[in-house]
């Protein structure tokens, strides 16, 4: 896909370890933190933007929750 960069690549990378880490379930839990730090990716403005843009491309789902015992989920649409 021409669209993606390599910061879009490294998100799906560290969305997959830790889709990996959590079994291979259909949607699992994530924090920023953790993807930001696994993904090598040091704004916050880069990893939303790279996230928004893989929902607009249709290659994840993205379900943000502000409650921290919660969490945010995602799904590969892939």
């Amino acid at each position: 896909d021409e669209r993606l960069l390599q910061s879009h690549l490294s998100l799906i990378f560290a969305l997959f370890i830790t889709w990996a880490k959590s079994g291979y379930p259909e949607s699992f839990k994530i924090t920023r933190r953790e993807i930001m730090m696994i993904a090598k990716i040091g704004s916050i403005s880069t990893y939303h933007r790279c996230i928004n843009e893989l929902v607009r491309f249709h290659y994840i789902g993205y379900y943000p929750s502000f409650d921290h015992f919660e969490g945010t989920k995602v799904c590969f649409k892939i």
